[in-house]
Formats: structure tokens, sequence, C-alpha cells
């Protein structure tokens, strides 16, 4: 849960949609009530410790510093999927597309519902104008979680995106009525 918080914390900083002083804040709170919690039998402290780090390296800036950490965390939890997903985040600040493509690929592997990896990859296949894959990815995001706002508006700019490349209006019509579903 404290992983998926912070990741979202995290992708709320990128997208722009609070500042760098909120994030450290939000950031901090999550932290602190994490803390307490961290005593309860059962926990998996230690990679929570790694992907907190990591989270606070990326926040930071220093990508390839956040990298080493989620490597570190990686090896020892070949399982954890927001680890392969932090990464990837990672990896394509630092411009590696392909090692991004690859942590991804991991992430859904593992659990192929994975909302986030999803958009993520979705992005990815934007960048490279493979729409049609993008669009497949975000159908399944939006059917996992029909509730995720990010899911469906981005697929909504991925109309957009294809539509405005194409010229293709019916695409533009898809693109009006998924941002009206994701304002709704």
């Amino acid at each position: 849960m404290l992983k998926q918080r912070l990741i979202r914390l995290q992708n709320a900083l990128i997208e722009g949609r609070i500042d760098r002083q909120t994030y450290e804040e939000l950031r901090s709170d999550l932290l602190r009530a994490a803390d307490k919690d961290a005593e309860s039998p059962g926990t998996n402290s230690g990679i929570d410790r790694l992907l907190e780090e990591a989270d606070s390296l990326f926040g930071a800036g220093a990508y390839d510093e956040a990298s080493k950490v989620l490597n570190t965390a990686i090896e020892k939890s070949p399982g954890c999927i927001e680890a392969y997903f932090a990464r990837a985040w990672t990896h394509l600040k630092l411009g590696h597309d392909k090692k991004a493509g690859e942590d991804l690929t991991r992430a859904l592997h593992l659990e192929p519902k994975h909302v986030p990896s999803l958009c993520l990859q979705a992005e990815r296949m934007v960048s490279q104008h493979r729409f049609e894959d993008a669009i497949s990815l975000l159908n399944r995001a939006v059917r996992v979680e029909p509730q995720n706002d990010q899911a469906v508006h981005y697929r909504a700019l991925t109309f957009e995106s294809w539509a405005r490349i194409t010229g293709d209006s019916e695409k533009l019509t898809k693109a009006k009525e998924g941002f009206k579903a994701a304002h709704a």
C-alpha cells in the first residue's frame, strides 16, 4: 500500500499536478505513517525501505543512484512489481527506453493487471507512434480499473495524438468522449 501511494505521489510530481514542496510534505507524512506500521509482523520492511530510499533519490533527481537502489531491491525480491515499475521510471528519466521497456515487461509478466505499468508502457508506445499497441494497453488498464481517471485520461490523450498525426476524425471523437468520461 505504501509503495503504491509513493508511486502515485511521484507520478503527481512528474506530471506537474503538485509542486516539489507539496511532494516532500506528503511524502514525509506517508513515511511517518509507515514507520508506525513497520513494527507489524509480516511486513517486508527491507524492500519497503529500499523503495522509499529510491523514491527519495528519484524525487531529488538522483536517477543513477535511485536505479542502483532499485537494482538491490530487485536482487533481494525478484518478484517485487513496484521495484520494476520504479526502475522503469528511472530508466526513462535517464533516457534508457529499452531498459524501461524490459522492466515494464517484467512487471507485467509478474502482474498482468498492474495498471501503473500498463499506463507507463502505453506512454512508451505513444512516444514510438505505436498507437494501436498503446490503446490496447490502456484498454486493459481501464478494464482492470474502470474508475481509474488517469488510465481513461491517458487513453483519450492517445486517441487525440493519434488523430492529430493521422487526421482521423473518428479517433478525435473517441478522444473527446474519453476526456468527458475522465472528467465526469
